[in-house]
């Protein structure tokens, strides 16, 4: 008998979720300006909705210096904090499309408190 588990049925669903509530609002006017990004999220692990803020910050022709953090609001008994401090490395344009190679450090937190 085959086992069927809800995660990978609702797999697609969750996706398109995901993508429609984590858009990324960004100004930017060209490749050599600081962009400052926001965000709206969905965590299904903590079952919250979050906001992030991100900066781009160029740091020569190919190399951008991308900080970034989130916060997710403690709708149940936990909250979360997550921060991030990436480099992008972008060797060639294709028109306005930009592959980059990321690295980068994170940390992730977690807050639990009764109500």
């Amino acid at each position: 008998m085959m086992r069927t588990y809800p995660g990978k049925l609702l797999f697609p669903i969750y996706t398109l979720i995901v993508l429609g509530l984590n858009t990324q609002l960004q100004a930017q006017k060209n490749a050599n300006t600081t962009a400052i990004g926001i965000s709206a999220i969905y965590n299904f692990q903590t079952e919250s909705f979050g906001n992030g803020l991100r900066l781009a910050i160029p740091m020569g022709r190919n190399l951008t210096l991308v900080p970034q953090v989130s916060y997710f609001y403690g709708f149940n008994q936990i909250h979360e904090l997550h921060e991030q401090l990436n480099l992008h490395y972008a060797p060639f344009r294709i028109g306005a499309f930009t592959p980059y190679a990321i690295g980068g450090i994170s940390s992730q937190e977690w807050f639990i408190y009764n109500v």
